[in-house]
């Protein structure tokens, strides 16, 4: 259940190491240009404390479906998606702080996830696949702010996509770009190769990490981490303040209207921007998230902005299960405590007979925000059978699992 109801997120451990590379901070611009699944862009949002902006970018829409699955159950309301080409982004500004290239490999390193994986080294795929890795690298380094990190990353052991394409980089931006040390605790790693098959490769190139599965126990992994010439972004300067989406005060006398059926003081909750795209509902981001204003990213046509928040498209607005995860933790009223025994009928979405006591703090029937250990983990249905003094809880869990 601590699963189900977004307190954790399961990742190989190798692949956390780019995120804690790029180091990213509440209130940056960041762009994740290779993104789906989406793990290292949840962290990379749980890292920011849900402030900021975060762009998940990825040419597979099918794939990018993961990630909004991982961010409903996880609360993350700083992404915002795109389904593009990371080759050809339209956007010709220098926008972001931060930039994670997890690129496009063979993917020799994950050779350990199952005794029937077979994975047979091609040189004219790694090199097909190098051409991609240098023009994302490139439209990466167009983008990144002066001052900026871009942390470059695959799961192969092939230097033709690894240390080749960033000495072809270090050559072809020399003076843009250099190479940082990678310093991340109590993990062992080698450091890149200098020369391979006949090619010298530049010195620098020991300050990258070949990761071999021996060494932490984990699959193969490369990572370099690039810093843009110049100075250094700024935390606190000034971003546009004017909304893209219409405010409406419609909207916000809805989010007034559902929050208080459970108590929540919406301005103790955060400091969020609520629009309407659609007739489907309201959805909600940090008020931070330059996806919402027209300056900065406004070259970008995001399929998502935010977190789907409020379901309107019914005879009574209700919050979603998503939502009910953020502002579960401020309701004061309306609010149903799980016993042991009861969690796993409501997982399984089974009505639940609750005893007296654990309606106390509801008013009728109605939706209501349940918890388990005091825990928010979704919201469920109270109503009355007829004739009998039975007040059931039906299960809105949503099972992400």
């Amino acid at each position: 259940w601590i699963y189900a109801v977004g307190m954790l997120q399961i990742q190989e451990e190798v692949s956390m190491l780019p995120v804690f590379a790029l180091d990213p901070k509440p209130g940056d611009v960041v762009l994740d240009m290779c993104a789906a699944p989406g793990n290292k862009t949840a962290q990379i949002a749980v890292a920011m404390q849900n402030q900021g902006t975060v762009v998940a970018n990825d040419i597979h829409y099918q794939r990018l479906r993961a990630l909004g699955q991982i961010a409903q159950r996880m609360g993350l309301m700083n992404v915002n998606v795109h389904v593009g080409d990371g080759t050809s982004l339209s956007c010709r500004e220098a926008l972001f702080d931060k930039i994670l290239v997890d690129a496009p490999c063979s993917c020799e390193g994950t050779l350990r996830k199952g005794k029937c994986r077979v994975i047979v080294p091609r040189q004219a795929q790694s090199v097909h696949l190098a051409n991609t890795q240098i023009a994302l690298l490139k439209k990466a380094i167009q983008l990144l702010k002066p001052g900026g990190r871009l942390v470059y990353s695959t799961c192969t052991f092939a230097p033709e996509e690894n240390e080749c394409v960033v000495d072809t980089i270090l050559k072809q931006h020399a003076g843009v770009v250099s190479l940082r040390n990678i310093g991340i605790p109590h993990f062992v790693a080698e450091p890149g190769l200098t020369a391979w098959q006949g090619r010298s490769l530049s010195p620098e190139l020991r300050r990258t990490w070949r990761i071999w599965p021996h060494l932490n126990n984990t699959g193969g992994f490369y990572m370099a981490v690039f810093e843009k010439e110049g100075e250094a972004p700024s935390l606190t300067e000034e971003r546009p303040r004017v909304c893209r989406f219409k405010r409406s005060e419609a909207v916000d006398q809805t989010v007034l209207a559902v929050a208080d059926r459970f108590g929540i003081d919406v301005k103790q909750s955060g400091v969020f921007e609520y629009y309407q795209p659609s007739q489907r509902g309201i959805f909600a981001s940090g008020a931070g998230n330059m996806a919402l204003y027209e300056n900065g990213l406004r070259a970008f046509d995001f399929d998502s902005v935010g977190l789907f928040f409020i379901k309107t498209k019914i005879r009574f607005p209700k919050f979603s299960s998503s939502a009910s995860l953020v502002m579960g933790r401020y309701a004061t009223k309306c609010v149903v405590e799980l016993l042991d025994h009861q969690l796993a009928d409501y997982l399984n979405r089974v009505d639940i007979e609750l005893a007296p006591g654990q309606r106390i703090a509801c008013k009728g029937t109605g939706y209501v925000i349940v918890k388990y250990k005091n825990n928010v983990i979704g919201q469920g249905l109270l109503f009355e059978r007829e004739k009998q003094q039975h007040w059931p809880l039906r299960s809105l869990f949503p099972g992400y699992w």
